[in-house]
């Protein structure tokens, strides 16, 4: 436009053209001015348009470039606030899962201990029952040692056997001599009878008489000693039959008791066999429950060990997590204080 003007091209301009003269000059830049003027304020109004269109474009674009920042920033702070409650719900987890551990301990504890208690409850019932059965042996020994006293009363019952046979051939004897006394006493009233009828004399029959009168109350004395000593054999053959009786009822009482001892012997060398037996199981049951509580242990220190460590994992990140959430609102916060600016 102003190359236009400066050629001419305008008619108004065109009938204003003189000969070249200073004065001339002034008033063309004068007139130039003035139309040039208003075009390069035209000009300059178009440029700060431009400029202007320019800016808010750049504006719109960091705005939409602030507003994709600030919604990446949002959905980050988001994604943290998942993971951090992420990282929480693990570590309420982790927490519910080490206190099942320590139930589970404690209930394999409370275990272990019932029957470590049962065992040894068995033990001791099988300690009793040993003592009990020892005692029952001592008395059967005892019991064998009357046996024996018994049994010398068994040779003393022979004994009373012999002695019951001597009275019994003293008993014989004193029949024999019985007869014989009663023999004496025929022949002695047949001698009287006879004396009597031959001998005319009293004086010698009298003596006679007074003779046989000693010699027969000395008979009847005899006899009565006799039956005397008949009496206290007979008592003393019962008191032997009696203690014969009895030694025999003894003897059958010992014999029964022998057997007995003998079942009991046997019975209690398999109750000694079992109580072994038992206790040997009760030994490897308590070395397994020993060892699986060793076991079980080791492996809940192992998993809570584990478990801590990923729970002080989980809370470094979660701090760092914060951390980094903390900075981003903080960056947001900036942004925004800038923006507003």
């Amino acid at each position: 436009m102003s190359r236009s003007m400066r050629k001419g091209n305008t008619p108004a301009l065109n009938s204003q053209i003189r000969p070249f003269s200073p004065n001339l000059t002034f008033k063309t830049d004068s007139l130039e001015n003035q139309v040039l003027q208003p075009c390069q304020e035209k000009a300059e109004v178009q440029y700060l348009r431009f400029e202007i269109q320019q800016e808010r474009q750049r504006s719109s674009q960091l705005e939409m470039q602030l507003q994709c920042e600030i919604n990446q920033r949002v959905q980050n702070e988001q994604l943290f606030t998942n993971d951090i409650n992420i990282l929480r719900q693990q570590n309420e987890d982790q927490k519910l899962r080490i206190q099942e551990l320590e139930i589970k301990f404690r209930e394999s504890s409370i275990q272990y201990q019932s029957h470590l208690k049962e065992s040894n409850d068995k033990v001791v019932t099988m300690s009793m029952e040993i003592e009990r059965l020892h005692h029952l042996q001592l008395n059967r020994q005892n019991d064998n040692e009357q046996a024996l006293r018994q049994n010398d009363q068994k040779q003393l019952a022979q004994e009373l056997i012999a002695i019951q046979k001597l009275v019994e051939d003293l008993r014989n004897e004193l029949i024999t001599k019985q007869k014989t006394i009663y023999y004496l006493q025929e022949q002695l009233q047949l001698t009287q009878q006879t004396q009597r009828e031959n001998i005319g004399s009293t004086s010698k029959l009298r003596e006679q008489e007074k003779n046989i009168d000693q010699l027969v109350s000395q008979i009847n004395v005899l006899t009565q000693i006799l039956e005397d000593k008949d009496n206290s054999l007979q008592q003393q053959s019962k008191q032997v039959d009696n203690i014969y009786n009895e030694l025999q009822q003894m003897t059958q009482f010992n014999r029964q008791l022998n057997e007995e001892n003998r079942n009991q012997k046997q019975a209690l060398e398999q109750a000694y066999k079992e109580i072994e037996r038992l206790n040997r199981i009760i030994m490897i049951k308590n070395q397994e429950l020993q060892d699986s509580y060793h076991n079980e242990n080791l492996d809940w220190r192992r998993n809570f060990q584990d478990l801590n460590e990923k729970y002080h994992k989980v809370q470094e990140q979660l701090c760092f997590a914060q951390a980094e959430l903390e900075a981003c609102r903080a960056t947001q916060r900036m942004t925004y204080l800038q923006q507003e600016k």
